[in-house]
This record gives C-alpha cells, sequence and structure tokens, in this order.
C-alpha cells in the first residue's frame, strides 16, 4: 500500500515536471535554442552516420 502511494506521488511529479518541460520547450521552439539543439542533434547523428560508414569501409579493407 506504501508503494503504491509512493509511485501515484512520484508519477503525479513526474507529470507536473514534463508539462512544465513542454511549457519551456514550446515558449523556445522557434527561438534560437530551438534551432540550436536541433542543429546539435543532426551533428549528432552526421558523426554517428559518419563512424559506422568509415567502421564498413574498414572491414571491407581488412
Amino acid at each position: 500500500m506504501q508503494t503504491n502511494m509512493l509511485y501515484k506521488m512520484f508519477v503525479d511529479i513526474f507529470k507536473k515536471m514534463a508539462v512544465l518541460i513542454l511549457k519551456i520547450i514550446g515558449r523556445f521552439e522557434l527561438s534560437n535554442l530551438g534551432a540550436y539543439l536541433i542543429n546539435l542533434k543532426t551533428q549528432y547523428h552526421i558523426k554517428k552516420m559518419r563512424s559506422t560508414f568509415i567502421n564498413e569501409q574498414s572491414r571491407e579493407i581488412k
């Protein structure tokens, strides 16, 4: 019974945090921060793709 109450409290806090984060993101969506985050994400994906591509190339050479 006690763990159930703790779980409900945790879920409520998590939901409130999620709503707050979404509100903040919505406010910055069209600003520089949104563009910066999108840029970081795409750079990460490009680096990841490049590293897998290089790994596959080196395997073919061997």
